[in-house]
């Protein structure tokens, strides 16, 4: 059986050896990854600001850049709703209609958009594409000829039409050929780069919470990473799912004499394309006081709606020496207005001997890449009572996937200070966490952290590196 360590190690080695060259298609991969980014970070922007119709306007054109046909049409219908004589919304419903393969159901949004506006080129192209899908040559032949005029410099697909007697044109082709219009501009990306982490069931995050957003089910993953992408009018690329895994190694250093407490940890996560579902398992190896537990946790995020996120997540330790023998929780997350968002997480978890019920509840505020977070963290324990803790957590993104997060914690805690016992004690905490990506392939995680609990102190380190795959 291979062990923690052999599977770091072999993992280390691939990654040393690994080197970017071997990709010939990198810059395809780093440009479709940049268009999942754009996404990612659109739809955190609506979700937090959903009043605002020019994010929603940016979301609606990036989803059809990005075939997701379905979806860009019903923000488009929701944006007509909203501003019914917009001859853009209408124009984007038409497009994103007979780029799916849809020409006749394309013509009434296109031809209200020609009307709303006879000079919109794109929109003239658009129609005349829809009408030769839709099988009405002699319409979309009067059309080219009538819009060639209006238009004698524009050079359209199907234009041809004109001088065709019995055209065949499929609507596979010209939906290929219907590029998104090159006017369209450049969609800024200023949202959080991440999602953020927010801790659950301690005070503090523990080394594999501080270290990777895997197991962070308690945070809001309303959408995943942003990043700078291509503009709308290059070729369209799907937003694609995406694996990656994680090993890393992590110390904390007691002030009473007591052994260090260490942890060595694996973690795979799966997102869906589009990232609307998240999946991860964990596999860690701890020693505290001498005693060494196993454990097992598995976790998974899903979009409910556009602005609500649930999670759940269980973990099993067959051990259970020091650590819980086992635990669940569940939370959901919703986004409000003016950047504004609210969590709620319930977790309850099993020792040998009591049984601790915690919650999270936590108010946040996004001012562009910056996230400031304040939760407060009730519990109770079946043998030690009754505890309240408090957390200000304040965050950046930047770059492309990357965080820095700063953690203060206080108030009082239910846990196990010392093997076999289960107490209420005061803690103070700090916490510095973050995540940095080296290359498109490879990042590494990082948390430092300074505990003050009763009569102790602990100093945590780890460091772990996460590869795409």
């Amino acid at each position: 059986m291979i062990t923690l360590r052999l599977a770091l190690f072999l993992f280390a080695g691939v990654a040393m050896v690994t080197p970017d060259t071997t990709h010939a298609d990198t810059g395809l991969i780093q440009l479709a990854q940049a268009s999942a980014d754009e996404l990612a970070g659109l739809r955190r922007r609506v979700a937090l600001d959903p009043g605002n119709t020019d994010l929603r306007f940016r979301l609606a054109k990036e989803l059809a850049r990005g075939k997701a046909y379905a979806e860009a049409t019903r923000v488009f219908q929701q944006l007509i709703a909203s501003q019914p004589n917009d001859a853009d919304y209408h124009l984007g419903l038409g497009q994103s209609l007979l780029w799916s393969g849809k020409p006749q159901d394309a013509l009434i949004p296109l031809q209200t958009a020609v009307k709303l506006a006879p000079g919109y080129e794109d929109a003239q192209r658009a129609l005349g594409q829809a009408l030769a899908g839709s099988g009405r040559h002699p319409e979309a032949r009067q059309h080219w000829v009538q819009a060639g005029k209006r238009f004698p410099k524009a050079k359209w697909p199907g234009e041809a039409l004109a001088e065709a007697k019995s055209p065949v044109i499929s609507v596979p082709v010209l939906a290929a050929a219907a590029k998104p219009p090159a006017s369209v501009p450049r969609i800024e990306s200023t949202a959080p780069a991440a999602p953020p982490v927010t801790i659950s069931a301690a005070l503090i995050p523990p080394p594999e919470v501080a270290a990777t957003t895997a197991v962070a089910t308690t945070s809001t993953p309303l959408v995943m990473p942003s990043a700078s992408s291509a503009s709308i009018a290059q070729t369209a690329v799907v937003s694609p799912s995406r694996t990656q895994i994680e090993a890393g190694f992590g110390r904390e250093r007691l002030s009473n004499g007591s052994a260090h407490w260490t942890e060595e940890f694996v973690i795979l996560t799966h997102d869906t394309a589009g990232r609307a579902q998240t999946a991860s398992a964990k596999l860690s190896q701890t020693e505290r006081f001498g005693l060494k537990d196993t454990t097992a946790t598995f976790s998974g995020s899903a979009r409910l709606s556009m602005n609500v996120v649930g999670t759940m997540e269980l973990g099993v330790s067959p051990t259970h020496r020091v650590l819980p023998k086992k635990s669940i929780q569940g939370g959901l997350s919703v986004a409000l207005q003016d950047g504004f968002g609210i969590a709620a997480n319930f977790r309850q978890i099993d020792y040998n001997s009591t049984r601790l019920r915690a919650a999270d509840f936590t108010v946040e505020r996004y001012v562009g890449d910056y996230r400031v977070a304040y939760s407060v963290h009730p519990s109770r324990s079946s043998t030690a009572g009754n505890a309240l803790g408090h957390r200000l957590q304040m965050g950046r993104f930047y770059g492309d996937d990357n965080q820095i997060q700063v953690l203060l914690a206080g108030g009082s805690e239910v846990d196990r200070p010392e093997v076999g016992i289960i107490n209420q004690s005061q803690v103070r905490a700090i916490a510095v966490f973050g995540r940095h990506w080296l290359t498109p392939y490879w990042a590494i995680a990082y948390a430092a952290s300074h505990t003050r609990q009763a009569q102790t102190r602990r100093d945590g380190l780890t460091i772990s590196l996460i590869g795409r795959l």
